[in-house]
């Protein structure tokens, strides 16, 4: 049977792939996604902590497995290859979503002078150190609208350290927890500034606080961008 022809073909759903398939589809063009792990949710071993560690002798939980993956090796005396199971492996995700679908979910932005490392600290004999051929200034639009599409929690206000901003965070931050309360006095009897960080997890208004969402509160390309790209096949 001949495959139907399309504008695009995106190999790999992960949080890039996730991103330039919803951007072409939104643009008009019809857009193929592929992926070589499964279709996870949030409900999968979401309370298991094991199972929610990115590490091979833990299980992987979001991928790869045994079965699906062999991947190259460049680690020395330790083989070509390594198995999607083997503690070497060194794997970040398998799995429709990529690392978006289990990680820490900090939405930090650059500070301005990381895109001028070199005129900021000079040249290091023997190094690539270079500058970015673009500024922080060209990409802060692009940064503000992935942050509000996301919806990223948080107050970088207190931080004296963070670059120009032309709009707040679009989510408040995410409720305190015990430890908040003891760290961030001692923080700033210390001179410091603690702040609440930049996170992609939803904060839904409760008439208590501000929680995580429970049904899927991380952000990310399943949460996200698919659903508004997606076109499944049995």
């Amino acid at each position: 049977m001949a495959l139907q022809r399309v504008n695009a073909v995106v190999v790999g759903a992960g949080a890039g792939g996730g991103i330039v398939a919803k951007e072409l589809a939104e643009a008009g063009l019809s857009v193929v996604l592929l992926e070589r792990g499964k279709w996870l949710t949030a409900f999968n071993d979401r309370k298991d902590d094991l199972r929610n560690q990115r590490t091979g002798p833990l299980g992987n939980g979001s991928g790869p497995t045994r079965k699906r993956t062999r991947a190259s090796s460049s680690i020395p005396r330790q083989g070509t290859h390594r198995l999607g199971d083997e503690g070497a492996y060194q794997n970040n995700a398998a799995c429709v979503g990529g690392g978006t679908f289990s990680y820490g979910a900090m939405a930090w932005r650059y500070m301005a002078k990381d895109f001028r490392m070199r005129s900021t600290y000079g040249a290091v004999p023997g190094s690539t150190l270079d500058d970015w051929p673009i500024s922080y200034d060209d990409l802060e639009p692009f940064y503000e609208k992935a942050e509000w599409e996301i919806g990223v929690s948080g107050n970088v206000t207190p931080d004296p350290f963070h670059a120009p901003r032309r709009k707040r965070l679009p989510m408040p931050p995410l409720a305190q927890n015990r430890e908040y309360f003891v760290l961030k006095p001692a923080a700033e009897r210390l001179g410091l500034h603690p702040f609440d960080i930049p996170c992609c997890a939803i904060a839904c208004p409760t008439t208590a606080a501000v929680r995580v969402c429970a049904a899927g509160g991380a952000s990310g390309s399943p949460a996200k961008w698919m659903p508004r790209t997606e076109r499944r096949t049995p």
